[in-house]
């Protein structure tokens, strides 16, 4: 089974595939990975179904020898049960990767996953390893989107602002994605990574006031002004790692 059919979560005996990853230790950094992303409406009254569906789905991909990782993240606001899946990728190329272990448990996605869910969205997006920063280790993801006008000049000001507060002592920018096509979709996202939810009690960074004790208040306001023009619209989702839906070996 090719990876680009596991992405292509159409084909519902390979729905749950696309949520295989790999590691970032793989990915071209130089160019930026693709990131692929796949989204999974579960129907009302049914998640505990989908998530006993996706643990039988794990245990039998496990069993077949599967060697790919991946993780499951749910979506802590918004309409419904929410769950995204992603897949880091090489190149357009890693795309057609077989993958037998998840051919072999294609009956169980079918059976035990597939009819507890009502809709899925998938999208692609390429990552920007020259303005990005990760944290060492992370459970909690707070994902920042944007729609903008003119990339050209959205991309002079992030590389600006992630320029100097990369001078700042304990200040993460976050990874920065730059989204390829797609409908009604953002142009662009950061995630920014948290040990667990109660880190994010304790996160007192603040992009702007971070700036501005760095370069002053006039050039801050300046930065401030111009990145608010280039936005067309914004909004942010937190995301939680499902661990017991996961698998990321060493």
């Amino acid at each position: 089974m090719k990876q680009q059919t596991l992405i292509v979560a159409t084909a519902a005996s390979v729905l749950l595939i696309a949520g295989v990853m790999t590691t970032h230790a793989h990915a071209e950094e130089e160019s930026g990975f693709l990131l692929t992303m796949t989204e999974y409406n579960v129907k009302t009254g049914h998640n505990r179904h989908f998530r006993d569906g996706v643990a039988e789905w794990k245990d039998c991909y496990l069993e077949n020898e599967g060697e790919a990782n991946w993780s499951v993240w749910r979506r802590l606001q918004g309409e419904g049960i929410n769950y995204i899946v992603t897949i880091p990728m090489e190149n357009w190329a890693a795309m057609d990767t077989d993958d037998p272990g998840g051919e072999a448990c294609q009956d169980v996605a079918d059976e035990k996953v597939i009819p507890y869910l009502s809709g899925t969205t998938r999208s692609i997006a390429r990552h920007m390893p020259e303005i990005s920063a990760s944290a060492d280790d992370y459970s909690v993801v707070a994902v920042h989107y944007f729609k903008v006008s003119n990339d050209r000049e959205f991309n002079r000001i992030i590389s600006n602002i992630t320029s100097v507060l990369g001078e700042a002592e304990n200040f993460t920018p976050g990874e920065w994605y730059n989204v390829i096509g797609g409908r009604d979709a953002p142009d662009y996202f950061v995630t920014a990574q948290f040990d667990d939810m109660a880190a994010m009690d304790d996160d007192e960074s603040d992009v702007w006031e971070t700036y501005e004790n760095l370069r002053g208040e006039e050039e801050a306001n300046q930065i401030r002004a111009e990145f608010g023009q280039s936005v067309d619209e914004y909004w942010s989702l937190i995301y939680r790692r499902v661990d017991d839906l996961s698998h990321l070996s060493d």
